[in-house]
């Protein structure tokens, strides 16, 4: 089955966007349960969980960018081209939460 298999986990330590990341921010290697940010030695320092947020963050962006050309293709009207990428990143917010509920 799907859930048979035991899984290694990925070492991201290597991945572009934590090495970008953590030359931005200084954060911490673990979670501070759902808080974006957490207190070291008296230093307000990043967790994980903002690195999350900022992926899926730069993932609406990349896919509301690369839509424009396809929506030019429709219109050349940059009011109808700024807004129906407006929508879709907000679409898109809609089915993150879609899949949260699924999630639990």
């Amino acid at each position: 089955g799907v859930g048979d298999e035991d899984e290694d986990e990925e070492d991201l330590s290597q991945n572009a966007v934590v090495k970008f990341s953590s030359n931005l921010l200084k954060s911490t290697e673990s979670y501070d349960g759902d808080k974006f940010f957490t207190m070291v030695d008296g230093v307000k320092r990043a967790t994980p969980l903002l690195l999350v947020l900022v992926c899926v963050e730069l993932s609406d962006v990349l896919f509301a960018v690369d839509s424009i050309p396809a929506v030019f293709g429709v219109t050349e009207d940059p009011l109808i081209v700024f807004t129906s990428n407006i929508f879709a990143i907000l679409g898109l917010r809609a089915l993150y939460n879609v899949l949260v509920k699924l999630v639990q």
